[in-house]
C-alpha cells in the first residue's frame, strides 16, 4: 500500500469529521516477509466492493487466517481507486511471521485541509456552479 493510497482510505472513513479535529496521525512504513498472497477481485464474493458490503466479506478470509497458512498478509484490490495495481494490504497480526514484520519508519502526519475544503462549503454554493463554469477559490 502507498502512502498516498492509505490517505484515501483514511479520508474516505472520516465520515464527515473535519482534518482540524483528528487526533494526532502517524504514518508507519513497515517491512514485511515474502508471505503475501495477492487477492484477484475474481476470487472475492459478490458485491465485495459494494458501498454496504455483503456479510460474507469478512467471512471471505476466515479460512485463510489459521496459524498454518502460509500467507502473513493478503493484497486486497482497493475500492476507492478501481481498475488499478493498487492494493491495501491486509495484516493478520495473529500469523507466526508476524516477528518478522520490521518497523522501517514512522512519521507525523498533518492532514492538509484542503483536502476536505470541497466537503466543508455550503451545498447551496456548490450548486451554483454549472458544468464548465469556472469557479474561484
Amino acid at each position: 500500500m502507498t502512502p498516498e493510497l492509505a490517505l484515501l482510505e483514511t479520508l474516505v472513513h472520516l465520515d464527515g469529521t473535519p482534518a482540524r479535529d483528528l487526533p494526532p496521525f502517524v504514518r508507519v512504513s513497515i517491512e514485511l516477509p515474502e508471505a503475501i498472497e495477492d487477492i484477484q477481485p475474481s476470487e472475492l464474493p459478490p458485491d465485495w466492493d459494494a458501498l454496504k458490503y455483503p456479510e460474507s466479506l469478512p467471512q471471505f478470509l476466515l479460512p485463510k487466517l489459521v496459524p498454518n497458512y502460509p500467507a502473513l498478509a493478503f493484497a486486497i484490490p482497493s475500492v476507492i481507486v478501481r481498475n488499478t495495481p493498487s492494493r491495501n494490504i491486509l495484516i493478520n497480526p495473529l500469523h507466526p511471521l508476524m516477528c518478522q514484520v520490521k518497523v522501517v519508519d514512522v512519521v507525523a502526519h498533518e492532514f492538509d485541509e484542503r483536502l476536505q475544503k470541497q466537503a466543508e462549503k455550503p451545498a447551496v454554493e456548490t450548486a451554483r456552479v454549472k458544468k464548465g463554469q469556472r469557479r474561484s477559490t
